[in-house]
């Protein structure tokens, strides 16, 4: 069953059931919920619940992994309800097995700590928005993988300033 990008969630459920495709009214609402936590579209929450084997479709059946997009996110982390990025503790062998360029990763048994933006720093510009702290983790959900942030990061204006930045340069 072919998925366009601009398909919406009751346009599937239609023609997957004037198709004679079967699936639980679970995996419906699931969706639903990751369309709004993710805040993407019907089309890149099917592409990535595919992706990550959490619908797996058997001819003209789909099987859902009943913890939805809860099961995107690793054990040992959780969201910060303040920042909304991921904290915790998380193994290495549950993240992604490739790196951005696609060189596999050792994805060993150790555990690496993630913290969030309320761990962070204050923008050495303008004292007031947080930027994440030098020689830290973030979890990028996206990937499924650990961005760190160097010690030369703390040097980087929080993303205000830097837009800021951008519209001066641009005005010049």
């Amino acid at each position: 069953m072919e998925i366009k990008k601009d398909t919406t969630l009751g346009e599937w459920f239609k023609e997957a059931r004037a198709q004679d495709y079967s699936f639980p009214l679970a995996m419906c609402h699931g969706i639903e919920i990751a369309m709004k936590e993710l805040n993407r579209n019907f089309s890149e929450v099917f592409e990535l619940f595919l992706k990550r084997a959490i619908i797996i479709q058997v001819g003209k059946m789909f099987i859902y992994d009943l913890r939805g997009h809860k099961a995107l996110i690793p054990e040992g982390l959780h969201k910060c309800e303040t920042c909304g990025e991921y904290k915790g503790e998380v193994m290495e062998k549950d993240l992604s097995p490739l790196d951005k360029l696609g060189y596999e990763t050792k994805g060993g048994e150790g555990y690496l700590e993630v913290s969030c933006l309320c761990d962070g720093i204050l923008c050495h510009k303008c004292k007031k928005n947080k930027i994440h702290r030098p020689i830290s983790n973030s979890y990028d959900e996206e990937d499924n993988d650990i961005l760190h942030h160097p010690y030369l990061s703390g040097m980087i204006p929080c993303s205000e300033c830097r837009e800021k930045q951008n519209k001066q340069i641009q005005k010049i």
